[in-house]
């Protein structure tokens, strides 16, 4: 069940990304408008991550933007969780030299695990997070010690799936049954030119079936209950991965909701006070209600670190009755090389003859984990 705060901590996401926009006089508010409700679920109800040590922690769950022009809601959710994104750093998005550029980067702002911006990206990659996921499984886990059991989940737009990058992946997915591979589908019908019936109207739903996905359909983008329950039930099928398809309206509280005005323009002050206003916000601009940040504390950062400890006390005991597995996870993690480069890579004579994919093939994958 949801209450009163949650729905202010919708309110909260959607008015920080209100303002992050207007005052950058740049940006894309209709995603983070529209998907504030489900990215609010998301995080307070199933991601499993610990802000306090940053990307750090092995079995944390992952989470990508494919649609990487929505970014001002990633950055809100980030400040929100307790990474290291402050007000200020709202305040500088998309200024020069900011943590908070108007598409998320990998290692430059706290929190953000892949760079994400081309349309149909974010999912591929969210595909080879959940490939790897399931790959250490397999060569890691042993019995009793789940070392690396956690999801991948990512949010992806109507313009991600029209790209033909994220129907290849999509594809690979269902084949390699990524069960822990969740996909939230911001299913808003807008595209920045206009209504998406102008040129995508297959039947998404259908598409991802026939991949081999479970889809799961949720009519109203707002009802957080309902969300709750959609991402609950993707996340007991662990043979497929998971499609939730969420109807959302773009803009949503916006004097232009639903239209492609609100895509990727900002509202002007007139239309951040209709939108506060059909909130019922009556906070000053970048205002985080103390509630709100207490129970994004309680849901994120406490429940993270919780989980962290209990994962260190486990591997601490793995470590112990396999180390040479441990030593091996824990290298590759920290980017070390196993072993000498004269073991790892392929060796040529002179008069080899040999084709230009094989070649390739051999100095692209050397020992992976």
């Amino acid at each position: 069940m949801f209450d009163k705060v949650d729905q202010l901590g919708v309110n909260t996401i959607r008015t920080l990304s209100i303002d992050m926009i207007q005052k950058a006089n740049s940006g894309h508010p209709g995603l983070p408008m529209g998907v504030a409700p489900m990215a609010y679920v998301l995080w307070t109800r199933h991601m499993n991550v610990n802000p306090s040590t940053h990307l750090n922690w092995k079995n944390r769950d992952r989470f990508v933007l494919s649609a990487g022009h929505g970014s001002a809601l990633l950055y809100s959710m980030l400040h929100l969780s307790g990474y290291n994104v402050s007000i200020d750093d709202l305040k500088q998005f998309r200024q020069w030299g900011s943590k908070t550029p108007g598409h998320p980067e990998y290692g430059h702002t706290d929190g953000v695990e892949v760079t994400t911006g081309p349309l149909g990206q974010g999912i591929s990659m969210a595909v080879g997070m959940a490939m790897a996921e399931q790959h250490l499984a397999a060569e890691y886990n042993r019995p009793g010690y789940p070392v690396m059991d956690h999801y991948t989940y990512t949010i992806v737009g109507d313009g991600d799936l029209m790209e033909g990058v994220s129907h290849e992946a999509a594809s690979l997915a269902g084949h390699l049954k990524l069960g822990k591979l969740i996909a939230l589908y911001d299913s808003n019908g807008i595209s920045l030119d206009g209504p998406t019936s102008a040129a995508f109207t297959e039947n998404v739903g259908a598409r991802f079936q026939a991949y081999g996905w479970e889809y799961i359909y949720v009519e109203d983008g707002n009802d957080l209950d309902a969300i709750d329950a959609a991402i609950e039930l993707a996340k007991k099928n662990t043979s497929k991965p998971s499609l939730i398809e969420v109807k959302t309206t773009i803009g949503y509280g916006a004097e232009k909701q639903g239209t492609n005005s609100v895509h990727g323009n900002p509202l002007g002050e007139d239309g951040v006070k209709f939108a506060k206003k059909s909130y019922g916000w009556t906070y000053p601009e970048f205002t985080v209600p103390v509630e709100v940040a207490k129970r994004f504390k309680e849901e994120v950062q406490d429940k993270g670190e919780k989980s962290e400890e209990q994962w260190n006390a486990m591997f601490t005991a793995y470590k112990k009755e396999y180390p040479e597995l441990a030593k091996k996870l824990s290298d590759g993690f920290s980017s070390k090389v196993l072993g000498t480069l004269q073991d790892i890579l392929p060796q040529y004579n002179q008069n080899d003859s040999i084709a230009t994919r094989s070649g390739s093939r051999k100095v692209l994958v050397t020992t992976p984990l």
